[in-house]
């Protein structure tokens, strides 16, 4: 068989994983076709019968079928890593301020850097046909607890239209992120449709 595969990875994937199932299909149904009852012992029921029949066809269903059932599964879940607050340049939004040492000085522009990460998450989902309504987990690194609870109220109501999301929330506090000027990043695990 002849696949035109897409370069778009999402579509491959797709299409790749679209023609493995359908291989399995074909093999199922050939095996299928040829299946029968083992007429060697008599069948005293039809319980039996039904048994034999059940037997038969969980052996037909192999595991290429399983597999490539598991991994659409698998496509199905989109997990969003390290969303910082960043723009289309790359320029991190609202950095925080430094002391001389160049660690942050104060935390004000967390609201915003937070803002910043739930508009570019809402681009990225976008682009899965995914929103924030389909996030079912997300996890905030901080530098600073006190300054993101008191940020994420607004943030939260602003960005999911609830103060508190629909979502299991996690917010872990660290000493360091990637940028000097960061004072959080998000990831998130949207579980997709179809």
């Amino acid at each position: 068989m002849l696949l035109a595969v897409p370069r778009d990875p999402v579509a491959r994937n797709a299409t790749l994983e679209g023609a493995a199932l359908q291989s399995a299909r074909e093999k199922y149904f050939d095996y299928i076709a040829g299946a029968s009852l083992d007429r060697s012992e008599p069948i005293e029921s039809d319980e039996q019968a039904r048994a034999e029949i059940a037997s038969d066809l969980s052996e037909a269903l192999d595991d290429t079928l399983h597999n490539h059932t598991d991994k659409l599964n698998k496509l199905r879940e989109l997990h969003v890593f390290g969303q910082l607050s960043h723009n289309e340049k790359g320029n991190l939004i609202a950095p925080g301020s430094l002391d001389e040492s160049g660690k942050p000085a104060e935390f004000s522009m967390m609201e915003q850097q937070m803002r910043a990460i739930y508009a570019n998450a809402v681009k990225l989902l976008a682009r899965f046909g995914a929103t924030l309504d389909n996030v079912v987990e997300e996890t905030l690194y901080v530098l600073d607890v006190d300054a993101a609870f008191a940020a994420a109220g607004k943030a939260h109501k602003e960005a999911y239209g609830a103060a508190r999301p629909q979502c299991a929330s996690n917010l872990i506090g660290v000493t360091r992120l990637a940028f000097p000027e960061q004072l959080i990043e998000i990831t998130f695990k949207a579980a997709l449709s179809g």
